[in-house]
């Protein structure tokens, strides 16, 4: 716990200064009119709504440029769903393990295993008849962001540590 709040809070604020600032500045600038870039993703009810709301530019991107054509190219959803999470899994290591000069797979598995905890959160939901519940809610704040990201932050602080000693 000692970790799980400061790191939330730093993630927060770290969402808040890039997402709400950041790129509404840089909006400002260069007149770009669409300005939305997230949804109310803190009220979401399961880990499918949250990917769909709290990075826009990203997930329209991968909708847009990946999703929609393996569709159109006849792949299933699932098929579908599972390559975009996959190369979002590439990016997500990419973008935590080139700054820190640490060579691991976690972040990409942590972004890929997002894929089926959809699919049991989904199922589980419909089995308990919780669609419309808060639970759904509470999990993702408990699960998500107390449990996962401390202790991916952790893994990778003992990484970095391990890799860099002095």
């Amino acid at each position: 716990m000692r970790l799980a709040v400061p790191n939330t809070i730093g993630w927060v604020l770290g969402f808040y200064s890039f997402f709400h600032l950041l790129l509404n500045i840089i909006s400002e600038l260069i007149r770009f009119a669409d300005r939305e870039f997230y949804k109310d993703w803190w009220n979401c009810r399961n880990l499918e709504e949250y990917w769909k709301t709290w990075n826009l530019p990203v997930h329209n991107f991968f909708v847009r440029h990946c999703y929609t054509p393996l569709l159109k190219k006849g792949w299933s959803k699932v098929g579908a769903n599972i390559l975009v999470f996959f190369l979002s899994a590439l990016a997500h290591e990419y973008l935590v393990c080139v700054p820190l000069g640490v060579v691991s797979y976690y972040a990409f598995l942590a972004m890929l295993l997002q894929a089926p905890a959809i699919f049991i959160e989904k199922s589980l939901s419909k089995y308990l008849r919780l669609q419309d519940s808060e639970l759904g809610n509470v999990s993702f704040w408990l699960f998500f962001c107390f449990i996962g990201q401390p202790v991916c932050m952790f893994i990778y602080y003992s990484l970095y540590v391990h890799n860099h000693p002095s």
